[in-house]
């Protein structure tokens, strides 16, 4: 049923939330989670729609619109905004976490080794990429593949962009 409540909307806005439920470590089937967040915005319009209409006089049909556009611009908004929280925590905490990578390897340890020592507690929702990006380098993936699956889960240009570079250059001092 939530699936087919979620092929209501175009390709292009289920991607989208397809990919900040992955930004939000958000572990469900994206098109059962869409169609789960219209079926709840679905019911809550129809209350609050029921209970303005009421108390206000006002057309049952145009207030459960607005409420329902309302509340779906709101769960999308919140979604967003946690993804971009993470991504700056992010941004903010890359060069340290660089650095500390970039030391460990000068000290002799191998690259999944220097990843998962650099991986500290004050590093929060980046520690646990860090310990993840180490354990598949461990496993052996492929270094660029498990990085480039790191900026998959992880909304930052920076990540995305001067990532390699910034660690290939950390890695060369």
């Amino acid at each position: 049923m939530y699936r087919l409540l979620s092929r209501i909307l175009p390709r292009s806005v289920r991607n989208n939330y397809a990919s900040l439920l992955r930004y939000n470590d958000i572990l469900v089937e994206p098109e059962r989670f869409i169609g789960f967040l219209f079926f709840i915005g679905f019911g809550l319009s129809i209350l609050l729609a029921l209970y303005t209409s009421a108390i206000f006089n006002v057309s049952f049909w145009s207030s459960i619109t607005a409420y329902f556009i309302a509340l779906e611009v709101a769960f999308y908004s919140y979604f967003l905004l946690r993804a971009d929280a993470k991504g700056r925590f992010v941004e903010f905490v890359l060069p340290d976490a660089l650095q500390l990578m970039a030391s460990n390897l000068r000290a002799g340890f191998t690259t999944d080794r220097a990843l998962l020592l650099a991986a500290r507690t004050e590093f929060g929702i980046f520690q646990t990429e860090l310990n993840r990006l180490g354990k598949e380098l461990t496993v052996g993936k492929d270094m660029g593949t498990a990085l480039l699956d790191m900026s998959k889960r992880i909304k930052s240009d920076k990540l995305e962009d001067g990532f390699f570079d910034s660690f290939r250059d950390k890695i060369r001092r």
